[in-house]
């Protein structure tokens, strides 16, 4: 019987590379799976399934020249914007939602004006209550924008 969905490698193989990978290309630097082989603890061809994966979604990447008719090394070059928020690198969606949050709540609590804590306190329970995936949305375009991408 063939399986009807497949095992979910995210977690134990791309995101630890992605991680590895944006640790060294944040810093302008270029990488080769492996370089992150031995950082991830992860096997040769592990890593290489992984950056096949992440390109060209989280991850930007070219080849060296050929040697004896094969395909050269993958060698990664730099991070997309999704790379960048699926590391941390960049703030995402939830991220911003939480910070938007806790904004309202400092502010609520550094002010001394009753009605400015009520509306405060009003629109972080607003923010709150609507469903984190539509709010994570909406405060990432408004970032993707601002950020001009």
């Amino acid at each position: 019987m063939i399986p009807t969905r497949l095992r979910d490698t995210w977690q134990s193989r791309e995101l630890p590379v992605l991680v590895a990978a944006a640790q060294i290309l944040d810093l302008g630097e270029r990488v080769t799976p492996h370089e992150l082989a031995d950082a991830v603890d992860l096997d040769l061809d592990l890593v290489e399934a992984a950056c096949e994966a992440l390109v060209p979604t989280y991850l930007t990447a070219g080849r060296s020249p050929a040697r004896m008719g094969g395909p050269g090394q993958l060698i990664l070059i730099g991070l997309t914007d999704q790379g960048r928020r699926a590391t941390g690198l960049w703030p995402d969606g939830d991220t911003a939602v939480e910070q938007l949050l806790d904004a309202l709540r400092q502010a609520e609590s550094l002010t001394s004006d009753p009605d400015d804590q009520t509306a405060l306190r009003k629109a972080g329970g607003q923010l709150a209550s609507v469903s984190r995936g539509v709010l994570a949305e909406v405060i990432a375009a408004v970032v993707t924008r601002q950020a001009g991408l």
